[in-house]
């Protein structure tokens, strides 16, 4: 049931009292605050068991997205999901061959981890460097293009059942005893059961309950910087170190490593 929202929160107990006035809000078992890759997969594994599922977010598919990195254990927990919650899709991310073949070609196979430590007005020293080779034994990780997965897996929710919002931005969030109450800026009404934070560092389960430390107790000056390239010169053709302290030939990374 969908219509025009009332002002105030609607609460359970207001649904009950008003139960003749159909028509001021959508009821569902779970709404899905973010469309990530993280939100995308969980509506889809819900909706697959019959939940009804609303997934919601702020912005639009496609999008740039960090987070691109893989590693064994996460896709063993992917393939447990798959198999355990009957969602095949989710095993298009297991290899770098699956994922070319149903997301993408702008994906990549995850090798290594790399940090270099960065010194001011000096050249990195390799032996300042941490790289973990990840074994083939374990598993063929991916380098994500976000963009492209994100995309994949909220059309594979879409596929499951799901209710979808985009462009739609929570402005107000209510709880009470029996569920919760989301209000979107455009005047929509959600009511559901249960309510799922999948949003990112901006929150509005964490910003509701002002569930941050205010302030924090890990300070810092450090900055995060990453971006996207095209073209670039591998870290090893540019990096002068010398062939003593360079790693095998079949291990260096194309891509340039993380700095610290």
């Amino acid at each position: 049931m969908t219509g025009k929202a009332e002002t105030q929160m609607p609460t359970k107990a207001d649904t009950q009292k008003t139960a003749s006035k159909a028509g001021e809000w959508t009821e569902c078992d779970v709404i899905i605050l973010g469309a990530g890759i993280g939100g995308s997969i969980t509506g889809a594994i819900l909706a697959r068991q019959g939940a009804k599922v609303v997934l919601v977010d702020a912005g639009q598919h496609p999008r740039f997205a960090v987070g691109e990195s893989q590693n064994p254990q996460l896709v063993e927990w992917l393939h447990i999901l798959a198999v355990r919650y009957d969602v095949p899709e989710i095993k298009h991310l297991l290899d770098i061959k699956a994922v070319t073949k149903y997301i993408g070609a702008h994906h990549g196979r995850k090798q290594s981890f790399g940090f270099v430590r960065h010194v001011p007005d000096r050249e990195p020293d390799p032996r300042e460097a941490t790289m973990f080779v990840i074994p083939k034994m374990l598993t063929e990780a991916s380098h994500m293009f976000r963009q492209d997965t994100d995309t994949y897996y909220f059309n594979v929710a879409a596929k499951y059942g799901c209710t979808l919002r985009q462009n739609w931005r929570a402005t107000d969030l209510d709880f009470d005893d029996d569920g919760v109450t989301v209000t979107g800026q455009s005047g929509e009404v959600f009511r559901a059961k249960y309510l799922i934070d999948a949003s990112g560092f901006r929150s509005p389960l964490a910003q509701k309950f002002d569930l941050r430390e205010k302030p924090a107790r890990i300070k810092h000056h450090a900055r995060s910087m990453f971006t996207h390239y095209v073209g670039i010169k591998p870290y090893d053709d540019v990096c002068n170190y010398p062939d003593a302290l360079r790693p095998p030939a079949e291990s260096r990374s194309t891509a340039a490593p993380c700095t610290t």
